[in-house]
């Protein structure tokens, strides 16, 4: 079993990038990076499509937040999303029991804007049980009725999992 969160590249971003958002030439100096990195030929039509997948084009205007925002989702599928899901088909092709699972839920007093959704990480406290004993360690401690039903809940699934695949 292997999983991701919504936004996975969170921590690429400085706090002012997070607070004010991205103009779009920052934002193609981030992807123009990242391709130049991963990438050996092609490289303009990789940073094209990626620009072109990731923009909201029914926006008249793009508000430095959006773009943040779909940068975030460009770097989170490209560097988490597609290899695990690609590492979840391999091994689904040898193992009948293969599951990925997507974590998608904000804790309400964490540490992050609500806006940015579930970050890399905010899912390991449900599956620990730190809701249910006021958090732990570095993990919050202050969760509300419905997160700590959440993480019961995750804790079960997880459970029921490795007992029964």
């Amino acid at each position: 079993m292997t999983g991701v969160t919504r936004a996975e590249s969170y921590f690429s971003f400085n706090s002012e990038d997070v607070q004010y958002g991205i103009e779009a030439d920052r934002r193609s100096k981030i992807l123009r990076t990242y391709v130049k990195n991963t990438y050996s030929y092609h490289l303009n039509e990789i940073l094209a499509t990626i620009v072109n997948e990731y923009t909201d084009w029914e926006r008249p205007v793009q508000h430095p937040i959006n773009i943040r925002d779909e940068t975030m989702e460009a770097l989170s599928d490209a560097q988490i999303v597609a290899p695990i899901s690609q590492t979840a088909n391999i091994h689904s092709a040898d193992h009948r029991n293969s599951f990925l699972y997507v974590f998608e839920y904000q804790s309400k007093f964490g540490d992050y804007p609500q806006r940015q959704g579930c970050i890399h990480g905010e899912d390991l406290p449900y599956v620990f049980g730190a809701p249910l004993v006021g958090g732990f360690s570095h993990f919050m401690r202050n969760y509300t009725k419905a997160e700590i039903a959440l993480s019961e809940a995750v804790m079960l699934y997880w459970t029921n999992f490795i007992r029964t695949g």
